[in-house]
């Protein structure tokens, strides 16, 4: 019973995480924070060093495409500069509002042009 417990606590934790970050991105967004979307503009914040948090829909990361090993790059970059990659369901509402924005938004540490 405690084990299956944790994992349900492990669960929520995630998908509360998940949803607060991407929450964090819409609000950054509706006042022109430092959040961008957009694998370019993503890739170009990650080169600079620039991504805080990384928010990407988990199904990205396991297309077989080209822009798989994009992301796969970009995520990796993230991490090597001290950033957190959180991998979201479409499971959810907030999830389904991050498909909205190509299925990744990053909140930055500063704001980029």
């Amino acid at each position: 019973l405690a084990e299956g417990l944790a994992d349900t606590l492990l669960g929520e934790y995630a998908l509360v995480r998940q949803v607060r970050a991407i929450e964090e991105g819409l609000k950054r967004i509706s006042k022109e924070g430092a959040v961008t979307y957009g694998i370019e503009s993503i890739a170009n914040a990650a080169n600079q060093g620039a991504v805080e948090t990384l928010v990407i829909e988990a199904s990205i990361l396991r297309l077989e495409d080209s822009s798989k090993a994009v992301w796969e790059g970009v995520a990796s970059q993230v991490e090597s500069s001290r950033g957190e990659v959180i991998q979201a369901s479409s499971d959810h509402d907030a999830g389904q509002q991050l498909l909205g924005f190509g299925g990744a938004i990053a909140l930055l540490r500063w704001k980029i042009e």
